[in-house]
């Protein structure tokens, strides 16, 4: 697998407090390790239900917040599938197979931002 966390990402979130705080990165990091799961569940869910809409929902969500982040290849799973699901009719293979790649990804970019966490968060 290729670079898990696009680490000019991160360095930038930081360079962003003047006085170098990573407050901000480490803010998002939390709000994405809270949030995330729930998405690539309601994901899941919707791909059971066949409900398109709610796939297309969480993984546009999840595109956004992995994309600030720097986790690119789960940004990009999630437009690919964010457009199979919104495809007229819908791709349901596609969708069923993105849905699929997106874990080993998804949770390596939880384990390397819990990584970074660990290293930029106050004690």
């Amino acid at each position: 697998m290729a670079q898990v966390i696009n680490m000019s990402v991160v360095d930038e979130l930081v360079s962003f407090a003047a006085d170098g705080d990573p407050d901000l990165l480490v803010d998002l990091i939390r709000m994405f390790l809270e949030d995330a799961p729930t998405k690539v569940a309601s994901m899941r869910t919707g791909l059971e239900r066949q409900d398109w809409h709610m796939v297309e929902k969480a993984a546009h969500s999840l595109k956004g917040s992995s994309g600030n982040l720097g986790a690119e290849l789960v940004q990009h799973l999630c437009e690919d599938l964010q457009n199979a699901a919104r495809a007229t009719p819908p791709d349901c293979a596609r969708v069923t197979r993105l849905v699929h790649d997106l874990e080993a990804p998804f949770q390596a970019s939880v384990a390397e931002l819990r990584k970074i966490l660990a290293r930029f968060a106050k004690v």
